[in-house]
């Protein structure tokens, strides 16, 4: 797990863009979330909406992470299979690394 964070570390630190874009992003979907929770009321369709705006935060941040690391894991895959076969860790662990 130790390499997999050495390997992380070192994409956000040479693709400083890269997480610029992703903290803009996670801001501008937190800003609009929180204006569309402004002044939303207590009856049932009020309840509905708040269960629609919630389903949509859940989706959008789990996708945005699937399809990152649906970019990422072709890009590295030489890179994985040298560290699986040398015994630095597992395929599972790769997985997890490339998720979050």
């Amino acid at each position: 797990m130790a390499a997999n964070l050495m390997r992380s570390w070192k994409n956000v630190t040479r693709n400083p863009g890269y997480t610029k874009i992703r903290v803009v992003q996670t801001v501008v979907i937190s800003l609009l979330a929180g204006l569309a929770y402004l002044n939303i009321g207590d009856t049932q369709e009020s309840v509905q909406d708040k269960s629609g705006l919630l389903f949509f935060l859940v989706t959008s941040v789990t996708f945005s992470n699937v399809f990152s690391s649906g970019q990422t894991i072709p890009m590295d895959l030489p890179i994985i299979k040298r560290e699986y076969r040398n015994g630095m860790y597992g395929i599972f662990a790769s997985l997890i690394h490339a998720t979050f």
